[in-house]
């Protein structure tokens, strides 16, 4: 079968590529439609293996579609970023992260569409993120009407609706595109809420099968403004009429689809989980983040990987650091993201600079020698909304896997479950900047053992939380879900 993976997202998501390569070994064809990401993250979001189409989220992104849409033009070397030098554009906007602020929004306003693009893929929280894009919008929509789209291409710029009655952006009308024009799919699959307008469109042009795999709950997400959580909700509940397998995390994340959701077809749980690389050693310490940062050999260190924002409370994670009864622990983050440079200044406010290191974001195959690197990971995350409450967060996964203790909150269902039912870790209802001093005082005090004495239970069950101990329920449903295209197309050939 051929199974096209839609992923509206720049940063393709590890959990995709860990289901391309589980769902290969049954004999699928796979390639990925995602969004195209700015200049300097275009290296990191490749699946190796696999054909992966980059689609603006506007007709003037950073650069035009990428491979298999349109071919290159033949001034354009092959290691160069496809259509960099197409003399069809005028020279587009690099964003540099490293530049100060003001000379940012200064090529901001110069090229408001490309301001557009990079806000889109930022971290910003939504109530800053959405009124800064329209703001831009509209500064180029005088450029917009004076560039008038050219004729040709109805589908393409014609108003089309989702069944929702939603209209299709560029993206997902790109996306059906290319399903219909260049590499016809028998089954598509939605990663998450914002693919699954297009991935019901191709449904209803092409015939495939849809798989939605709810990374989480959309509409429940903290900081959405009611009304558009609201209009998520309702489009959810529609789209998901013309679903033929929901993938979903946890038990709770199908107690919820159970109540909220008429969908009564095949649903396959899935956690966040991971595997280890074939090299990764769970019973050896490896030594990557003291190679980067100036940490004391005699000091311990903890870590927290990916993006970083107040709505992950990373601020109350560093105020707990500073009020912590040791002065030996130091905060490694492995991110990035809008918000490095204000949490930069909160530990020079709160007089722990020099034990609060921001690294760059690494690939995945590296992520578990990183971990492993570390004496404890955190997870800073509050129950303060239904999604996060629920959850189960992909780095708790990672620091299973890594074999290394883990401080989370008592409020989250799975990290309670898992973390504080397997011995793995500290946890605490993480409400206030006492319950996070608190917890990484009982995570490092030396008379209770310190972290080493959590190893040995994550050493003995690691395995049950790997990628492959969980896999199985979405392996049946593609099973399932080709058999019956199997037999629909022997029946239709009878038929002729």
């Amino acid at each position: 079968m051929r199974i096209l993976m839609l992923d509206k997202n720049w940063l393709i998501d590890r959990r995709i590529a860990l289901m391309i390569e589980t769902l290969a070994k049954e004999g699928h064809e796979f390639r990925i439609v995602y969004v195209e990401p700015p200049p300097h993250r275009w290296e990191r979001t490749r699946i190796k293996g696999v054909e992966s189409i980059a689609i603006p989220l506007t007709d003037r992104s950073f650069a035009p579609v990428g491979d298999g849409i349109f071919p290159k033009p033949p001034h354009v070397h092959e290691t160069d970023h496809p259509f960099r030098a197409d003399p069809r554009r005028r020279k587009t906007f690099e964003y540099d992260p490293s530049l100060p602020r003001m000379e940012r929004w200064r090529r901001f306003v110069a090229e408001p569409s490309a301001a557009v693009s990079v806000l889109a893929a930022s971290a910003w929280p939504p109530h800053l993120k959405y009124p800064a894009m329209a703001a831009f919008s509209l500064m180029d929509l005088p450029r917009r009407l004076i560039e008038m789209k050219p004729p040709g291409d109805d589908f393409i710029h014609a108003k089309v609706l989702s069944p929702a009655g939603v209209p299709l952006d560029y993206w997902d009308k790109m996306t059906t595109r290319y399903a219909e024009t260049t590499w016809t799919p028998d089954i598509v699959c939605a990663n998450d809420y914002p693919a699954l307008r297009a991935a019901v469109e191709i449904k209803k042009r092409l015939g495939a099968s849809v798989v939605f795999d709810a990374h989480e709950l959309y509409s429940y997400q903290p900081g959405v403004p009611h009304a558009a959580a609201k209009a998520m909700f309702r489009e959810e509940r529609v789209l998901l009429e013309h679903v033929d397998g929901l993938i979903l995390v946890n038990e709770q994340h199908k107690q919820i689809v159970d109540r909220d959701s008429p969908y009564d077809g095949p649903i396959a749980l899935c956690s966040n989980a991971t595997n280890a690389p074939p090299d990764f050693d769970i019973k050896k310490r490896y030594d990557w983040i003291r190679k980067k940062a100036p940490i004391p050999a005699d000091h311990r260190i903890m870590l927290f990987q990916g993006g970083v924002n107040v709505q992950r409370r990373i601020d109350f994670l560093l105020k707990g650091l500073a009020a912590a009864r040791s002065r030996k622990v130091h905060q490694v983050f492995l991110t990035f993201g809008a918000e490095v440079s204000e949490f930069q200044r909160l530990a020079d406010e709160l007089g722990i600079a020099g034990r609060v290191h921001f690294l760059p974001f690494v690939p995945w195959e590296e992520v578990l020698f990183w971990t492993a690197s570390a004496d404890c990971g955190v997870m800073p995350y509050q129950a303060t909304d239904q999604n996060t409450a629920i959850s189960s967060p992909n780095k708790m996964y990672e620091f299973i896997l890594a074999g290394t203790p883990m401080i989370g909150s008592s409020d989250l269902v799975n990290v309670r479950k898992i973390v504080a039912g397997e011995g793995f870790g500290v946890t605490l209802p993480l409400r206030s900047v006492a319950d996070y001093a608190e917890a990484i005082d009982l995570m490092f005090d030396e008379q209770l053992g310190g972290p080493e004495r959590f190893r040995p239970a994550l050493i003995a069950k690691a395995d049950r939380y790997s990628w492959d101990a969980q896999i199985g329920e979405v392996v049946a449903l593609y099973r399932g879900l080709a058999a019956a295209r199997a037999e629909g197309t022997r029946q239709k050939a009878v038929g002729e």
